[in-house]
């Protein structure tokens, strides 16, 4: 099951400078081998280095992947697992 979420990600712009971005990701669920809140991004937004329009209580996952990468997702770690759970158990 492919599911899409939201991940934070690094951007560097045009004069090598970097910063947080957002965009649309894709990702098999049966490839997800742990989810946890991630503290460190949170930090970030009060610290307003993510994008402007996002909400202030926005709360942020890690999303290990079986590949030994993970990526920064969007959302509290429930909410994630919902969206990567949830289809597969209504078949």
């Amino acid at each position: 099951m492919v599911v899409k979420l939201i991940e934070v990600y690094d951007f560097y712009d045009s004069r090598s400078s970097k910063s947080k971005s957002l965009r649309e990701v894709y990702v098999n669920a049966n490839h997800v081998v742990s989810i946890r809140p991630d503290e460190y991004t949170r930090s970030l937004m009060a610290e307003g280095q993510l994008p402007e329009d996002m909400n202030p209580n926005q709360s942020f996952s890690v999303v290990t992947l079986n590949d030994r990468g993970s990526m920064t997702i969007v959302g509290d770690p429930d909410t994630v697992h919902g969206k990567l759970f949830q289809k597969i158990l209504l078949g």
